[in-house]
């Protein structure tokens, strides 16, 4: 069985631990086996030197772990490192970055892949550091099922790295923070040295939905946030990707499965850009807002079936447009505005109705990537018509890590643009 074959079982086995099954989500949560991140002194930087006097990408604390799958503890060791990044609005911030040596000596010299989880969190049970140090259950399902996809890039002989790209506020959706904390993680993971990395280390990015909002920023962002990465980047991965945040809360409005993410993508940036939801919300949506403050994807997914934008809202605030800061916000969120990729792209995305996969607007992805090949970066676009955007996720998985192969061995024929309509 080749490694694209194992990643596709491995990640259907542990997809039964994920929040595609309904009865995982009713079961109580077990006894974590380490303390969350918010008990976990580990997280909390208490340096002499202010924390903005230091730079981008450093090292502030190093650990060594047990490697946990599902709670349980593998024959394996890894490292995490607290690191200093910034934040939405500028400010010195910092996260954890999880950097996972590979189960086979493949290389000469390390090949590095930043891996960024779908954890879609506003509660601290769902960082991957927490996954990957000792958790268990339901708070980890979406970790665990991609955990199982990392163990494809770790057979095939990379280092990976997988950083909690949300930061410590957990500001889900705030794509630019997310692209240079996954930058600064990255940084970080060469600063530290671990498993031979060094700053002629070549590197891959890949994500997979909300994973894919951090990877689509990082690429964006780093000719000008962090150049000495992007001279080292062989090609970025994304699948279902969110490119424009107010036509996914248009398209899931009124869904029966996918609703509930708009209160946890509200939340999320109101948190990163300072907003007051009090101001704009009704009694119902305060309650909702209350409710999904420390949920995570897994657990809002069916949770709100037809809940719309207007249910939350005041009368007046009836659209994300009608409320002054997020459409302020929306500005700042829109992919391809940043900048423009200097590394080859894979953009894949499904479709399963006339708009797109469920949650995703399948046009808008193709536009981005239409829009990138316009401004001379190498593309490659893929469709799934007819899958939704957990089974696109499951037919990304392999196609990702045989593209990335292709890059690293400098044998993708990825030269202009394809799959472009």
């Amino acid at each position: 069985m080749g490694i694209r074959d194992r990643v596709l079982v491995l990640l259907l086995v542990l997809s039964g631990l994920s929040v595609l099954s309904p009865a995982a989500a009713s079961q109580p949560l077990p006894m974590a086996l380490a303390p969350t991140p918010s008990s976990d002194p580990f997280y909390t930087y208490a340096g002499r030197v202010p924390l903005d006097q230091l730079p981008r990408g450093a090292v502030l604390k190093r650990r060594e772990v047990d490697h946990h799958l599902a709670g349980l503890a593998l024959p394996l060791t890894l490292t995490q490192l607290l690191y200093r990044t910034r934040d939405t609005l500028g400010a010195a911030a910092t996260t954890v970055t999880t950097v996972i040596p590979p189960i086979a000596t493949v290389f000469a010299e390390p090949r590095l892949v930043s891996f960024q989880f779908a954890y879609d969190a506003l509660g601290v049970q769902c960082n991957p550091s927490y996954g990957y140090s000792g958790a268990g259950g339901p708070g980890g399902q979406v970790t665990t099922a991609e955990q199982a996809a990392v163990l494809g890039y770790l057979l095939a002989g990379y280092t990976v790295v997988v950083s909690d790209y949300e930061g410590q506020e957990l500001h889900f959706g705030a794509g630019r923070e997310s692209g240079m904390a996954t930058l600064d993680g990255i940084r970080a993971a060469i600063n530290a040295g671990v498993y031979g990395l060094t700053s002629r280390t070549s590197i891959a990015m890949v994500g997979y939905s909300g994973g894919s909002i951090a990877t689509e920023w990082a690429a964006e962002q780093a000719p000008r946030y962090a150049p000495e990465i992007d001279r080292r980047l062989v090609g970025a991965a994304m699948g279902g990707t969110p490119t424009d945040l107010a036509h996914l809360l248009a398209y899931i409005d009124g869904s029966m499965i996918w609703a509930g993410a708009i209160p946890l993508g509200l939340v999320g940036l109101a948190r990163a850009y300072d907003i007051d939801l009090d101001r704009y919300t009704n009694a119902y949506g305060k309650s909702v807002v209350a409710a999904v403050q420390d949920q995570c994807i897994g657990d809002v997914i069916g949770a709100y079936p037809g809940l719309t934008f207007a249910d939350l809202m005041k009368p007046r605030f009836s659209t994300f447009t009608s409320i002054p800061p997020l459409l302020r916000v929306r500005r700042q969120v829109v992919m391809g505005r940043a900048g423009t990729p200097t590394t080859p792209l894979f953009f894949a995305v499904a479709k399963l109705d006339d708009t797109g996969d469920g949650i995703v607007v399948t046009q808008d992805v193709a536009d981005l990537a239409a829009d990138y090949c316009g401004r001379g970066v190498s593309v490659r676009y893929q469709q799934y018509t007819g899958l939704e955007h957990i089974t696109g996720m499951v037919a990304f998985v392999p196609d990702a890590l045989t593209w990335i192969n292709a890059q690293f061995a400098d044998t993708g024929g990825q030269d202009g643009c394809s799959g472009l309509g």
